[in-house]
């Protein structure tokens, strides 16, 4: 296997959605990268030349396959529970679909995973997604990839707007509980999403073979030390 830091080639799968935006920023920012293949049902409004965007009508991924080669797979489109109408379209989204680009990935030699998960994620956990994403993350484990790393946020932060005053009302007011517990709720608090979508970078460019999760203890390192790229 060979992995060079200043070409590498990353594939997205949710770079739609608001983590994958995030994403999107740090991966066109970051030096390692000399291209980021989205893939996509509509375009995204971004322009550069590192950005290669396919858009997939149809969950039908086989007639992209020649796509589906690179360095590392961010597999980021999570959909929670309350967002989707029916199990179906949740075991689709959270569970058939990543599995179906992994599987492509594996077939085209992609060497990382870095996989959006969620904490509690169990194939035999009480909450029908959690138990769905425990699944994927077992398929996952077990495909032929050198590494691959598992984000589990309790939660992401929604980016919302929110007025100074308000930010520093919910500030003062964690704070205040946090101390109250001992600073327990340290590892149950939301995360922003643009933390975690840095610690998948920052991950990848370690190239620690295996698999290895994430949990907020490893995020809020990152957004306490403020950790620079490379």
């Amino acid at each position: 296997m060979k992995i060079s830091k200043g070409d590498k080639i990353a594939l997205v799968w949710g770079a739609e959605t608001q983590f994958g935006q995030k994403l999107i920023d740090q991966l066109l920012f970051h030096s390692a990268y000399i291209e980021v293949r989205v893939f996509v049902k509509k375009k995204l409004n971004i322009e550069s030349k590192k950005l290669k965007q396919f858009r997939i009508a149809s969950a039908d991924f086989s007639l992209h396959e020649e796509h589906f080669s690179g360095s590392d797979l961010f597999l980021c489109k999570l959909m929670e529970y309350n967002q989707s109408k029916t199990k179906k379209e949740l075991y689709n989204n959270n569970f058939l679909l990543p599995v179906q680009i992994a599987k492509l990935c594996e077939k085209g030699k992609v060497n990382q995973v870095f996989c959006l998960s969620t904490l509690g994620a169990n194939e035999n956990a009480p909450f029908f997604n959690h138990r769905l994403l425990g699944a994927l993350e077992s398929h996952i484990s077990k495909m032929d990839f050198w590494s691959v790393h598992f984000f589990q946020p309790t939660f992401l932060i929604k980016n919302k707007p929110m007025n100074p005053a308000r930010k520093q009302i919910v500030k003062l007011l964690g704070g205040f509980f946090n101390n109250l517990s001992g600073g327990k709720l340290d590892g149950i608090k939301p995360v922003p999403n643009e933390v975690v979508a840095k610690s998948m970078v920052i991950a990848a460019q370690q190239l620690k073979k295996g698999i290895h999760f994430y949990k907020n203890s490893d995020f809020q390192k990152i957004e306490k030390n403020d950790e620079k790229f490379v």
